[in-house]
């Protein structure tokens, strides 16, 4: 039997970490136009899943997905 890979951080690749950090940025900036009521709750919904296509995020998408929807 082969021993498994050690799992590799991704958050170690600078282009990683910056495109999770933007996309980080951006959901809360959505968060906020969305609470003043800038947004509406559609719009806040198609802007957040176009977020996501556009940086993609490795571990933001799975945690900002559960708690915004």
């Amino acid at each position: 039997m082969k021993a498994l890979a050690a799992p590799v951080d991704q958050m170690t690749r600078p282009a990683v970490f910056a495109r999770e950090l933007g996309f980080i940025a951006d959901a809360h900036l959505l968060s906020i136009l969305a609470g003043r009521g800038v947004l509406t709750p559609a719009e806040y919904r198609r802007a957040h899943r176009l977020l996501c296509q556009t940086w993609t995020p490795i571990y933001q998408s799975q945690v900002v997905g559960e708690t915004t929807g």
